[in-house]
């Protein structure tokens, strides 16, 4: 199950051994998408924006459908 809440790459913190890390991963998601997006003027940059993070939720989603590599995936037709 991805949640999007989870940090992407979280790191134990050196004393406490707690996770941390910097972003989720709906907003690492997110990065890697918009890097992929053309910016051809300041004009569209909020749209882009709102693309990218659509994107990602939609990652997400098929994510959570199709948990491991190599399993058969469900169907989602939404």
């Amino acid at each position: 199950m991805t949640n999007p809440e989870e940090l992407a790459m979280p790191q134990p913190a050196p004393l406490s051994g707690t996770l941390v890390g910097g972003l989720t991963k709906r907003e690492y998601f997110t990065a890697i998408l918009m890097s992929g997006l053309p910016v051809d003027s300041s004009d569209n940059i909020k749209y882009l924006a709102r693309l990218a993070i659509d994107m990602a939720d939609a990652l997400i989603v098929e994510l959570n459908h199709c948990p491991q590599k190599g399993s058969s995936c469900k169907q989602n037709t939404k």
